[in-house]
């Protein structure tokens, strides 16, 4: 073994924890990969001659539970909690190298885009502009719409993912930290000023942990990170930052989908339609009209009345309303609201087009059973 390797011999797994935890925080992941190959090669080979009993565990014990180990008092549980410890780092240098994979997302800087959205956000500034603006400008380089915020919306999915494996972590910590209580390898004289290893300081411990358990989510955690930019970036991101975010990204994105609905593929404006045409290519499109952006909409098609626009919209959003028997119920007014959904089918992207197709066909089957 090499000297550097030497200390770690008598398999302290708090300074092996230490030492795997310091070159994850410095981005030195495969440094890392290697030094527990290491570990695992030398305990195969050495496991018969050791005492792995004598190991100090307290560097393990966060959250305010140090020096309440006792890891003498165990039999084989200690080798099996440095087994299962080990298992645990490899997992974690593991999902972070594959986290720093999956940031290199493309040519456009998504991660820089998401912190800059992060600084605004702080500022009360309103993101959806920003990343409105941000698009057109990645327009003018070829990025579609689906490149462009499908790139935002997967650099936060990873960053949910580092909050989950923080998770995780801490629920596989908590469970350990239960079978140690369960084997009588904790003290628990120092969490109160009873007798050492009573029972109620060794429910209390126990309620302890299964407390931290019922409360562990993302919430708790938060995303660090100069560790997933290797130093790059300073900071933190929570969970509420990166859902708010998530939010505006999506409410950009429907507003530069409502743009283009009313454009066709060369630019030109899509020819005049009626205002109960209009109010259903937005409803399967699957897009949304407001009072806010009703007036807007509706003078792109040549029309004037927002509000009667946003009223239809609010009528047709109910599938009672599109596919249900017309007041009056007569054949003339049943066979006009036939004639109107059949219009927008082929205004339609195809795979938007199924749902109004079938529509249609519930409709003609009414009309068959009441007026044939």
């Amino acid at each position: 073994m090499g000297k550097n390797f030497d200390k770690y011999f008598n398999f302290d797994i708090g300074k092996i924890s230490k030492e795997v935890n310091s070159l994850i925080d410095q981005g030195k992941l495969k440094k890392a990969q290697r030094f527990l190959q290491q570990i695992e090669k030398s305990y195969s080979v050495n496991k018969r001659h050791l005492n792995i009993n004598k190991a100090p565990f307290q560097h393990l014990l966060r959250y305010s539970l140090d020096g309440i180990f006792d890891p003498d008092s165990s039999g084989g549980t200690v080798v099996n909690y440095f087994l299962k410890t080990i298992h645990g780092l490899k997992e974690k240098v593991s999902n972070k190298i594959n986290i720093q994979r999956s940031l290199d997302i493309g040519e456009m800087n998504y991660l820089e885009l998401v912190l800059i959205a992060n600084i605004l956000k702080k500022k009360q500034k309103k993101l959806e502009k920003f990343f409105y603006r941000k698009y057109k400008k990645a327009k003018k380089e070829y990025y579609d719409a689906d490149e462009f915020f499908g790139g935002c919306l997967k650099l936060l999915d990873v960053f949910d993912q580092i909050l989950q494996q923080k998770v995780n972590d801490r629920e596989r910590e908590l469970y350990l930290m239960i079978d140690w209580s369960n084997y009588g390898c904790l003290t628990y004289d120092n969490l109160g000023e009873g007798p050492k290893h009573t029972d109620p300081e060794k429910e209390k411990i126990f309620n302890s942990f299964k407390d931290q358990l019922e409360s562990n989510n993302k919430s708790n955690f938060s995303v660090h990170l100069p560790s997933i930019t290797l130093g790059k970036y300073t900071g933190e991101l929570w969970e509420e930052d990166i859902t708010f975010i998530r939010s505006e990204i999506e409410k950009a994105r429907q507003k530069i989908d409502s743009e283009e609905l009313l454009t066709t593929m060369n630019g030109e404006h899509i020819p005049k339609l009626k205002i109960d045409q209009i109010a259903l290519i937005f409803v399967y499109e699957e897009y949304q009209i407001t009072r806010k952006n009703a007036a807007e909409i509706v003078n792109r098609y040549g029309h004037e009345s927002g509000e009667k626009l946003f009223q239809r919209f609010t009528f047709y959003s109910s599938a009672a309303n599109r596919k249900g028997k017309p007041h009056p119920f007569t054949l003339k007014k049943l066979n006009n609201k036939i004639q109107l959904l059949e219009s927008v089918i082929t205004l339609l992207p195809v795979d938007k087009q199924e749902r109004a197709k079938d529509e249609v066909t519930i409709l003609r089957k009414i009309s068959e059973a009441e007026f044939s």
